[in-house]
């Protein structure tokens, strides 16, 4: 990696406290330009834009369950895909196996976003397949 960062001087303040401070001076229009900030904040900010992980062990477990829970997901989306890409098969059967696959998959997908502190969700009127032009069925979006 390349240190040489133009205009930029990077130092290690050492304090005789801890882990010292770290100073980032800048030559900007004639002027220097100062900051100081504590290695804490350093890492908060590198943890925010995600260049490192996350030294917070909930948060980590929290990431750790999001990623598994999109894999199976995604997974699943793949099937229901697969499904419909062979017009869910010969017959009633099939397609209701298909219909019941695609909705166990949303119930699974609403429960893994249960813990996700957002606003319920609301239902959607949508018309039933294979029911008559008047009846609907709510489906959850």
């Amino acid at each position: 990696m390349d240190d040489d960062i133009p205009d930029l001087m990077i130092e290690r303040i050492e304090d005789g406290h801890g882990e010292g401070l770290i100073r980032l001076t800048q030559y900007d229009n004639g002027e220097h330009r100062c900051i100081v900030m504590h290695p804490l904040h350093l890492r908060y900010m590198a943890e925010k834009f995600g260049l490192v992980p996350t030294a917070d062990p909930v948060a980590a477990k929290r990431i750790a369950a999001g990623s598994r829970r999109l894999l199976v997901l995604r997974e699943r989306v793949d099937h229901v895909a697969e499904l419909l890409k062979d017009g869910a098969g010969d017959g009633l059967p099939a397609r209701a196996y298909a219909q019941a696959y695609s909705a166990a998959t949303a119930a699974i997908a609403a429960e893994f976003c249960a813990d996700l502190d957002e606003e319920p969700r609301r239902p959607c009127l949508r018309p039933c397949a294979g029911g008559s032009d008047g009846e609907q069925q709510a489906l959850t979006f």
